[in-house]
C-alpha cells in the first residue's frame, strides 16, 4: 500500500525478512484466508453485477483527468504519500515553495472542469448518473445494518442536551465552558458509537458482503466532483490550499 509511505514499508519489509518461517506462518495463514474469502466473493452474482457496472463506468471515465489539491501534487512528485513526515514538510514550506504545486493543481482543476463540460455535452454524464444511482442503492442494501458513523462529543451535547431557545453558536459556547467531568457523558456516547462501528467492521471483515461494499465504494470514489450529487462532497478536494 503506497499510502503507508516508503519509510514504513521499508521498516515492515526489514522486519518481515528477519522473521523465521514459524513467525511468518500466522500471517501467511491470514493471507490465505483473505484469498479464499475473495475467491468466494468472486463467485457471487452480486460481484458479477458490480463488475459489470465497474466496466461500464471505466469506459465512461476512460479520459477522466486527475483532480489533485496542491498537497497531493506535492506528495505524488515526491513519491511518498500522506505520511506525518510529508504533512510536516508541507506545513513548514513557504508560500513561494508551495507555488509550483498550487499552479499545477489549478491546471488540473481547469482540465477537470473542461472534461466535465465535454461529458455533459456528449451525453456521458447522464449515463454516469444512472450508474451512480444503481451503485448507491446497492451500497445502501449492503450496509443496512451498519451503525451510524460516530460524531464528535460536542454533537451529542447539541443533540441530547437541554438547549431550548438557544441557537447553535450559543450551544457551542456553552460546550467550551464545560469541565472535563461535565463533558464525559458525551465522550462516553462517542466511544460507545465508535465501538459499535468497530465491532460491525470486525464482524464483517473477510465476508463476501464486506468485499462487495469495498468494490462499490472504490467505484463511487471515482465520481467525486463529477455528478451534481457528488460535487458538494468533493468541494474540499477542489479547494486550492495555500
Amino acid at each position: 500500500n503506497p499510502s503507508l509511505g516508503s519509510d514504513v514499508l521499508a521498516a515492515a519489509a526489514k522486519s518481515w525478512n528477519a522473521m523465521t518461517e514459524e513467525q511468518k506462518y500466522p500471517w501467511q495463514q491470514k493471507h490465505n484466508e483473505h484469498l479464499a474469502s475473495y475467491a468466494e466473493f468472486q463467485n457471487t452474482d452480486e460481484y458479477k453485477r458490480i463488475q459489470k457496472i465497474e466496466e461500464e463506468m471505466a469506459e465512461l471515465l476512460v479520459d477522466q483527468p486527475k483532480l489533485q489539491n496542491p498537497y497531493v501534487v506535492y506528495c505524488t512528485q515526491e513519491r511518498e504519500f500522506y505520511t506525518p513526515k510529508m504533512g510536516e514538510r508541507w506545513k513548514n514550506m513557504t508560500p513561494a515553495e508551495k507555488e509550483p504545486f498550487i499552479k499545477q493543481s489549478q491546471e488540473l482543476a481547469k482540465d477537470f472542469e473542461m472534461w466535465k463540460k465535454r461529458i455533459a455535452e456528449d451525453g456521458r454524464l447522464k449515463k454516469i448518473e444512472a450508474l451512480e444511482t444503481k451503485l448507491k442503492a446497492t451500497l445502501k442494501d449492503l450496509t443496512y445494518d451498519k451503525p451510524k458513523n460516530p460524531r464528535g462529543a460536542v454533537n451529542y451535547f447539541v443533540w441530547k442536551g437541554d438547549h431550548k431557545g438557544k441557537n447553535i453558536k450559543e450551544i457551542c459556547e456553552e460546550w467550551k465552558m464545560l469541565s472535563e467531568a461535565e463533558r464525559q457523558p458525551y465522550e462516553d456516547i462517542r466511544k460507545e458509537r465508535c465501538k459499535e462501528l468497530d465491532d460491525w467492521k470486525e464482524k464483517m471483515k473477510n465476508t463476501p458482503r464486506y468485499k462487495e461494499i469495498q468494490s462499490v465504494r472504490s467505484v463511487l470514489r471515482r465520481l467525486y466532483g463529477i455528478t451534481p450529487k457528488e460535487y458538494q462532497r468533493s468541494k474540499k478536494r477542489l479547494e486550492l490550499e495555500n
